[in-house]
């Protein structure tokens, strides 16, 4: 579906100089203005156009920085570590680096040094410099010194490091000048980021805002709860876009604190306003009308958290709430076993709260042979239960690679028939 240009913009496309480089402060915000500048051009007739040079501000520092590779600028030579290679050095370091203390989730503890990190790199504040006694600012400042020592020996750097070494080349004339930098859609601007914009600036390069001009109206409301103010927020929109003679022009952005965790909620209300038939399960589906920017973890998708659900059958004793979602999973086994199952799992729930997985497996069993008629008879679920456990049985007791426990974990899912038809 092609996004006609905003009126907004076309003013703004008419008076852009050439060799204008536009910068973002995100992804999504450039897409956008490549979006519209795609529209701009359609409708001034063309069919083909240069593409418009326009990043996100960290895509721009790459950009810049593989110029200087090209040029083999002093200092150059340096690796730069993209995210998730970040993430491993720190995650690496916090586990052999906490003095003793065991973090209930390393992982997610290194994806907030690596971005508490970056936050006092952008606004001028060496981390090795923290003053403080407070056991977590200590420990940060260790592993801050251990990161830096590890990209100093292995001759690595980072998105927010380059910058010095972006300003110095500006400096030197080692970087092209464009005739013009437009910061698109900037709030606040990090002193780094600011330092290297000003680099240009003092060399000759046009540095401007780019204000396509909003009138505001402001008001404050209150409403009683969470829920209250999402569904207050979809029905504004709905109610402009009901407005306006032409919805699909519109960009309407709500701002919502929180919104990884309130996704499945924010999804829901919205839905309701947007697209009401969502409720009937004859309806057809359509594409949802509203984007949430929040992505949604890959563990908490159906199809993969049946799979993780699923896999917990290696272990000994499983929750019972556990087990109706197991038993329950359209992505396990077959469909023509599901009423089945549903009977099996509510005969389970007034017996017991938790259940092994070999009880599980004779419970499935018997099921299939009872008095009162085959309404709880699962075959191929039982079928698929014992060569899980054959696998596991198998495998028990060896120590094995990453790699080996993937191919075992693979198989007992496709023995489970996941993910299903």
């Amino acid at each position: 579906m092609e996004i006609p240009v905003s009126d907004k913009m076309i003013p703004w496309f008419d008076a852009l100089a050439d060799d204008t480089v536009v910068l973002t402060p995100n992804r999504r915000l450039s897409r956008f203005v490549q979006q519209q500048y795609a529209a701009y051009q359609r409708l001034q007739g063309k069919r083909a156009w240069s593409t418009l040079p326009c990043y996100s501000i960290d895509g721009w520092h790459q950009s810049l920085w593989e110029k200087l590779q090209q040029r083999c600028v002093a200092d150059s030579d340096k690796v730069l570590l993209n995210s998730v290679q970040e993430n491993f050095i720190w995650e690496s370091i916090i586990l052999q680096h906490s003095r003793g203390l065991e973090l209930l989730n390393p992982r997610h503890t290194a994806g907030k040094a690596m971005d508490a990190w970056h936050m006092l790199l952008q606004w001028h504040q060496e981390p090795s410099r923290l003053e403080s006694r407070q056991m977590d600012k200590v420990l940060f400042k260790h592993w801050a010194e251990r990161y830096g020592e590890f990209c100093r020996t292995h001759n690595l750097t980072d998105r927010s490091r380059i910058v010095a070494i972006l300003r110095q080349a500006v400096t030197d004339s080692r970087l092209p000048l464009p005739r013009a930098l437009a910061l698109f859609g900037f709030d606040v601007i990090s002193p780094l980021n600011r330092s290297l914009l000003d680099c240009y600036s003092d060399r000759g390069t046009e540095v401007y805002p780019v204000n396509i001009g909003k009138n505001a109206e402001v008001r404050r409301i209150e409403l009683n709860d969470e829920e209250a103010e999402i569904t207050a927020a979809a029905r504004w929109a709905a109610g402009i876009l009901a407005r306006h003679d032409n919805p699909r022009v519109l960009q309407i952005g709500i701002v919502i604190p929180q919104l990884s965790g309130l996704r499945g909620k924010v999804e829901r209300l919205f839905n309701n306003v947007f697209e009401p038939q969502h409720l009937r399960i004859t309806s057809p589906r359509h594409i949802s009308a509203c984007n949430i920017s929040a992505a949604q973890p890959l563990a908490e998708t159906p199809m993969v958290q049946a799979a993780l659900q699923a896999l917990q059958l290696n272990r000994g004793n499983l929750e019972m709430e556990l087990v109706s979602h197991i038993l329950r999973s359209p992505f396990i086994g077959i469909p023509g076993e599901l009423p089945g199952r549903a009977l099996l799992d509510a005969a389970l729930r007034t017996e017991v709260l938790t259940v092994s997985s070999s009880a599980l497996r004779a419970a499935v069993g018997r099921a299939g042979g009872r008095q009162q008629g085959n309404a709880m008879a699962c075959p191929d679920l039982f079928r698929r239960l014992q060569e899980f456990h054959r696998l596991q049985r198998e495998q028990h007791g060896r120590k094995r690679l990453p790699s080996e426990w993937g191919e075992m974990f693979a198989g007992q899912l496709k023995e489970l028939g996941w993910p299903g038809s």
